[in-house]
């Protein structure tokens, strides 16, 4: 029987792959409205409400820098808007609009749709089983995290 180490390592590499697998097959390879880098900022501001840009690039580990860019290009489709801060004249609170909260749940209607064009090659058996695995799934991250 392994470790609980060797297991916890085990388990931290399929995590991986299955984060891979997700990101190629539900974002990459389906015909979404924009990229995912930008869908990530739009769910980071639907969850944060108003924020800064130095509190999104934590939330999303990536530098300020490259979610200037991002920011940048939403902004420009009017998916988020830039106010100065009251507080700090040097930096900007980002908001998402009504046509970024549009085009976020167009986005994930169209993940799902595909997710579950993937599910219809299951059988009955095999749905109630990945059922079971994905509420197990959930569970453990939820006590994992919090």
């Amino acid at each position: 029987m392994p470790e609980k180490n060797e297991l916890a390592n085990d388990i931290s590499k399929d995590f991986i792959k299955m984060l891979v697998y997700v990101r190629n097959n539900c974002f990459r390879r389906a015909s979404v409205p924009i990229p995912l880098n930008q869908f990530a900022a739009l769910c980071a501001l639907a969850t944060e409400q108003a924020t800064s840009l130095t509190e999104i690039s934590s939330l999303l580990n990536i530098s300020k820098q490259q979610l200037t860019t991002v920011i940048e290009k939403l902004a420009q489709q009017g998916y988020v808007e830039k106010h100065r801060d009251p507080r700090d004249r040097r930096s900007n609170i980002i908001t998402l609009t009504e046509r970024g909260r549009t085009i976020l749940e167009q986005q994930n209607e169209i993940t799902r749709h595909n997710f579950l064009k993937g599910l219809d090659g299951l059988t009955l058996e095999e749905l109630n089983s990945f059922k079971k695995a994905s509420q197990a799934y959930l569970d453990f991250l939820l006590r994992m995290y919090h």
